[in-house]
C-alpha cells in the first residue's frame, strides 16, 4: 500500500487547553477512507487543519507525500465570484466547491462537512466519488449514512486523545458504533462489579469491627470471681487479636480494588408541559391554494393546500435551490405578519420574501407560537454565554436547562462561555436549546443538523422526539429525517403533497389504513398485526392531544371522561409498547 501522509507526536492546544495528545506514529494509505468524529468541540477541524497544512502542531509534525485538497465547514462568500457564486444557495455552493475538488484530481482529500446543505442526490453523488477516489480521503461529516458507506477506518477523538477503529466498507460507521458500545458496557460491567465488592467489604469490615468490640469483653464481674477474671483475660484478647486480623485483611482487600470512573451517561430531560401552552386546534397551520415562484424564474411550488396538525413533525424535502429554505421562510413571515396585525390569517403574497412572488392564503391557530431556527444562526448573543442567552427566553430552572445542554455533550463550564468563543456545532446547540426551552410550541428548523456530531444528531433526535409541540423541519440527514418525521412535504416543481413519511430506502415506515383512531382500537390490540407508522402517528397525535387537554382545569364530569379515555390509551400505549 502507498503511505500518503504520516503523523506523529501530536500535540494540538487552544491557549492553555490542551485540545488532542497523540504520541503515536499514524500512517495513512492511498485507497483509505477516514472519518473523523467526536462531540463538537472536541478538536476535528483543528485536526483537519494540521493535516491540510493549514496550521502548524504545537508539538509534533506531519509529512505528505501526494497533493492535497482542503475543503472547509464554513463558508467564505465575502469575495464575489465571476460566476455569480456569490448567489448561491448553501448547496449549490457546496457543490461547486466540491467540483473544484475532484477537477483537481490531488492525492489526498480534506473535507470539512462536505454533504452540509447537500440534497441527498447530491450526496449519493459524493459518497460514489469518494469511494472511486484512488488516493486517501479524509472526511468529517454529521451524516452517519455517509460515513458508513464510505469509510474503511474511524478516528473518534474523546477525551483529548485519538483513538482508531478499523472497520470495512459499506458498514463502517455502524460497526464503529457497535464497537463503542461493546466498550461502553464493558466498562460499565467492571465498575459496578467493583462497586458491588467494595460495598460487600465494606459492610462486611462493619460487621467484623462490631464483633470485635463484643469480643474484646470478659463477662460481667457478678458472674466471675476476679481470679476468673484475671486468667480470662488474654483469652478474650487473644478472640479479639483474631477479629482485628481479619478486619485489617478486609481493609487491605479494599484497599486494593482498583478506582474506576462510572461510564458517562446522559441525563434524562423531561419537559414540562405547563411551559409550553397546548394548542387545542385542530389544525395549527393552513394552507389555502398557496403557490411559490420566484419573480423572474421558476415555479418553485405550484399551487396546493394542506394542513399542518398539533404533534406533527414535517419534513420538507426536495433537491437544492428546489424551494424548501424560501417556503419555511414564507411560513415565519406569515406568522410575523398575522402577529403583527392581531389576526390569524394573511395573505401569502404579504408574507414573500424579497424576490419572491406568492399567492394564497396562510393561517395560523390563535396560540400558536413559533421559534424558528436559521442555518446563519440569528437569536443568539454572541457576548453573553449559552446558559445566559437560553434563560433570557426560558421559563425552566437553571438546572433542567443544563440538562438539555448535557443531552447535547454542552455542560459544566462549557455552557458558561460566551458564544462567540464557541464552535459552530456547539453555537447550533446553544440556539436549539434556546428553543426547546423557550415557551413556544412551534418549531421550524432550517437544517438543525448541520455542523453537529454524530452523536449530537442521536441526541437531537430524541429531543425531538419527546418535545410536546409541532415540527417543521428542512434536512438532508437521511437517517435523520427517518427517525424524527411522521410526515413529509416533498418539493419538487410539482404541487407538493403532504403525506405520510415513508422510507423508502428501507421501507421501514410505510402507510397503512387511513380511518380509525388510535383510543378506538385500544380495546382491541392484542393478538392484531404490528402497528402501521399511521397508526403509530395516530396514537401519538390522540396522546399528545389528551395530555394538553389534561393540563388544564376542567369541570369534574369532563374530567372524568378525559380520565377514562386516558386509561384507553395508556392500555393501548403499553399493549404495543409504545
Amino acid at each position: 500500500m502507498t503511505i500518503l501522509m504520516e503523523m506523529r507526536h501530536i500535540c494540538l492546544a487552544y491557549g492553555d487547553r490542551i485540545i488532542l495528545e497523540s504520541p503515536e506514529l499514524w500512517k495513512m494509505y492511498a485507497g483509505e477512507c477516514i472519518g473523523i468524529v467526536g462531540i463538537n468541540g472536541a478538536g476535528k477541524t483543528s485536526l483537519l487543519r494540521v493535516l491540510a497544512g493549514e496550521s502548524k502542531p504545537d508539538q509534533g509534525h506531519i509529512e505528505w507525500y501526494g497533493s492535497t485538497s482542503y475543503m472547509t465547514q464554513w463558508d467564505d462568500r465575502s469575495e464575489p465570484s465571476a460566476n455569480g457564486g456569490d448567489h448561491l444557495s448553501g448547496g449549490e455552493w457546496t457543490k461547486a466547491k466540491l467540483a473544484s475538488i475532484v477537477e483537481e484530481q490531488a492525492d489526498i482529500w480534506l473535507l470539512d462537512e462536505p454533504t452540509s446543505h447537500l440534497d441527498v442526490a447530491s450526496i449519493e453523488k459524493l459518497e460514489q466519488q469518494i469511494i472511486k477516489h484512488p488516493g486517501l480521503t479524509i472526511i468529517i461529516s454529521h451524516d452517519r449514512m455517509t460515513l458508513n458507506r464510505v469509510c474503511t477506518k474511524i478516528w473518534e477523538i474523546e477525551n483529548q486523545r485519538l483513538k482508531q477503529y478499523r472497520v470495512g466498507r459499506p458498514g463502517a460507521y455502524e460497526a464503529y458504533r457497535e464497537e463503542k458500545e461493546r466498550l461502553f458496557l464493558e466498562q460499565l460491567r467492571a465498575y459496578e462489579q467493583v462497586e458491588e465488592e467494595r460495598k460487600r467489604l465494606q459492610q462486611a469490615l462493619s460487621d467484623k469491627r462490631e464483633h470485635a468490640k463484643s469480643v474484646g469483653k470478659a463477662p460481667k464481674p457478678s458472674r466471675m470471681t476476679s481470679k476468673e477474671i484475671r486468667s480470662a483475660k488474654p483469652h478474650f484478647s487473644r478472640k479479639q487479636g483474631k477479629v482485628d486480623k481479619v478486619a485489617k485483611s478486609i481493609e487491605s482487600r479494599i484497599a486494593k480494588l482498583p478506582s474506576l470512573d462510572r461510564p458517562y451517561e446522559r441525563p434524562e430531560l423531561h419537559f414540562d408541559l405547563n411551559n409550553h401552552e397546548p394548542i387545542h386546534s385542530k389544525i395549527i397551520i393552513e394552507a389555502d391554494q398557496v403557490s411559490v415562484m420566484i419573480g423572474d424564474g421558476p415555479c418553485l411550488m405550484p399551487s396546493f393546500s394542506m394542513r399542518i396538525r398539533p404533534g406533527m413533525r414535517l419534513a420538507v424535502t426536495g433537491e437544492n435551490g428546489a424551494g424548501k429554505t424560501t417556503f419555511i421562510q414564507l411560513l415565519k413571515r406569515a406568522y410575523e405578519q398575522v402577529r403583527a396585525d392581531g389576526s390569524t390569517k394573511c395573505e401569502a403574497a404579504q408574507a414573500a420574501p424579497q424576490g419572491i412572488i406568492a399567492a394564497g392564503l396562510i393561517q395560523y391557530a390563535p396560540k400558536a407560537r413559533i421559534g424558528y431556527f436559521d442555518q446563519n444562526l440569528l437569536g443568539l448573543d454572541s457576548n453573553k454565554s449559552a446558559l445566559h442567552n437560553v434563560m433570557a427566553t426560558s421559563r425552566y430552572p437553571e438546572h433542567v436547562i443544563r440538562t438539555a445542554f448535557a443531552r447535547l455533550d454542552l455542560s459544566g463550564d462549557r455552557a458558561l462561555l460566551p458564544v462567540s468563543q464557541m464552535s459552530g456545532g456547539e453555537r447550533v446547540k446553544v440556539l436549539l436549546v434556546k428553543l426547546f426551552m423557550s415557551e413556544c410550541n412551534l418549531l421550524i428548523l432550517d437544517e438543525p443538523t448541520n455542523y453537529l456530531d454524530m452523536e449530537a444528531c442521536s441526541q437531537l433526535e430524541q429531543l425531538l422526539k419527546q418535545y410536546p409541540g409541532t415540527l417543521i423541519f428542512v434536512s438532508h440527514d437521511r437517517a435523520f429525517c427517518s427517525a424524527v418525521a411522521t410526515h413529509r412535504l416533498h418539493v419538487n416543481g410539482e404541487t407538493p403533497k403532504l403525506a405520510i413519511w415513508e422510507d423508502a430506502a428501507s421501507g421501514s415506515k410505510q402507510k397503512g389504513k387511513a380511518d380509525g383512531s388510535a383510543e378506538s382500537q385500544a380495546s382491541s390490540s392484542e393478538g392484531q398485526p404490528a402497528l402501521t407508522e399511521e397508526d403509530k402517528l395516530r396514537f401519538q397525535l390522540d396522546w399528545s392531544q389528551l395530555l394538553s387537554e389534561m393540563s388544564l382545569p376542567r369541570k369534574e364530569e369532563e374530567q372524568q371522561a378525559l380520565e377514562e379515555r386516558f386509561k384507553k390509551l395508556l392500555a393501548f400505549k403499553k399493549a404495543h409498547g409504545l
